[in-house]
């Protein structure tokens, strides 16, 4: 089986600490036609992202013979978790989420990535399961109207006490839909 550049897609995850423009440029230069734009500070940080910076964004992609095929949310490291017991946490999360699915439509993004977030390690896992159902079976109904599709990703143990390995990850997207 031969791999096309158009089933691989480059990520900004490694540049993190470099300028923006580098990561775009390197793509270009290896030949990727598609990225996955990691939202995170200072290059792409959701909460702060404006419709036009995006916007500027995939301009500046597409410039480079780029498309952004999706967008993958800062969700383990900063205060960002839709299975928190915590309701102002919970539901910032969500409002995250929600404005992610906005900042595809801008960048061009078909693709959202959504993780599941964790509970409290001395909770029931089927309570903070339930509120990661929940929130996720939100998102994507919301993304839809905007043209974009949710993907989950399963997350390392050390990560998520939730969903890390594909028998939960098809749970979960079962109950989901």
């Amino acid at each position: 089986m031969t791999l096309s550049l158009r089933q691989i897609t480059g990520s900004n995850f490694a540049y993190q600490h470099l300028p923006f423009e580098r990561f775009l440029d390197d793509a270009a230069d290896l030949g990727r036609e598609q990225v996955e734009l990691w939202g995170i500070a200072p290059q792409l940080h959701v909460p702060q992202l404006s419709d036009a910076e995006a916007r500027a964004i995939r301009r500046r992609a597409e410039s480079r013979g780029l498309t952004v095929r999706c967008l993958t949310p800062e969700q383990v490291m900063y205060p960002v978790n839709v299975a928190s017991p915590v309701t102002w946490l919970r539901a910032a999360s969500i409002g995250m989420f929600r404005r992610a699915a906005e900042l595809c439509a801008e960048l061009g993004a078909e693709l959202l990535l959504l993780t599941p977030g964790r509970g409290f390690e001395n909770e029931p896992v089927e309570a903070a399961w339930r509120r990661s159902a929940d929130a996720i079976g939100e998102t994507p109904a919301y993304a839809g109207t905007l043209g974009v599709t949710c993907v989950v990703e399963p997350l390392q143990r050390v990560e998520s006490n939730l969903v890390n390995d594909s028998r939960a990850l098809a749970r979960m997207l079962d109950e989901i839909g």
